[in-house]
């Protein structure tokens, strides 16, 4: 596990170099403030949700991109590193953008919250909820799609490969995830409960992902 972290903070390294999630998701906050202070008002969280999902897919792909270019894949393997490390620290990276997206649309409710704590209705509570549990959710699914074939083939192998089920996944788990608990009131009982199957459906797809992933790697001829 303490080469799969290390795998993990190269891939962050890699992922800021060439495009700083931390920047991106600053950017688009302030924007959405400020969206927040004209008429658009709460209706900005989900404006700039589609920005903040389409910039943070994309770095899910960049330590992939960066290996291709630098051709990491022959390093790692002249390195006492086994297989197995490099694709779970691929994967813990792939997790940690999954939350890192979550806790940021998180802290920009707050923010809202803080200005203006009249919009907090159980209505627009519900909905935010749901956008929280979805933005993870389809950033997991993105990577359990695409990692496994980026892990076969390479990113310069097969981009349109991967760039198409990428959004094929992004766009299907929103779609399900929002039309699954539509009309739901997350608040309630029945919204934790369908909230919390949804998130051990989405986190079990990922893993077996990851068991996929790790044999494709195994037998890929670096």
């Amino acid at each position: 596990m303490h080469n799969a972290i290390k795998m993990m903070v190269l891939d962050c390294r890699a992922a800021s170099n060439r495009n700083s999630i931390v920047y991106l998701f600053l950017v688009i906050d302030v924007l959405a403030v400020i969206l927040f202070l004209t008429p658009v008002g709460d209706d900005s969280l989900f404006i700039s949700f589609g920005a903040l999902l389409g910039g943070t897919a994309m770095t899910l792909i960049v330590p992939f991109m960066a290996a291709a270019q630098r051709g990491l894949d022959a390093l790692y393997a002249l390195l006492p590193l086994r297989r197995r490390d490099i694709v779970n620290g691929h994967y813990l990276f792939g997790g940690l953008v999954a939350v890192s997206m979550g806790l940021n649309v998180m802290l920009l409710v707050g923010i809202m919250l803080l200005l203006q704590p009249s919009i907090l209705t159980p209505e627009w509570l519900s909905r935010v909820i749901r956008f929280a549990l979805m933005s993870p959710a389809m950033l997991l699914m993105m990577a359990a799609v695409e990692y496994p074939l980026l892990l076969r083939f390479g990113f310069d192998r097969a981009p349109q490969l991967v760039l198409l089920p990428l959004i094929g996944a992004g766009v299907g788990t929103g779609y399900l995830v929002s039309t699954g608990l539509q009309g739901i009131d997350l608040v309630s009982p029945q919204g934790v409960l369908a909230g919390t199957i949804v998130a051990v459906v989405v986190i079990a797809v990922f893993v077996v992902s990851l068991l996929l992933g790790r044999r494709l790697y195994e037998r890929r001829s670096l």
